[in-house]
């Protein structure tokens, strides 16, 4: 699953939970699907942080599980 799927899964836009990471919409666009790109330990909790602060409480257990499905 690519992050931005979860992410708009979760009722969220992909170019908010960005803006509030401090990170480029295209940045969170590399994130899973096909290319099966990983994020650092870092980004993950910036993203599960923001995603958290705008109102879907997420864990970097969550990104991860919904990054590895395919």
């Amino acid at each position: 699953m690519k992050l931005t799927d979860y992410i708009h899964e979760r009722g969220l836009v992909a170019s908010h939970v960005a803006k509030r990471c401090g990170i480029t919409r295209q940045q969170i666009d590399q994130y899973g699907g096909k290319s099966r790109r990983l994020m650092n330990l870092a980004t993950a909790l910036k993203i599960s942080r923001a995603m958290t602060e705008l109102g879907a409480p997420t864990t970097v257990a969550d990104l991860t599980s919904a990054l590895l499905k395919t």
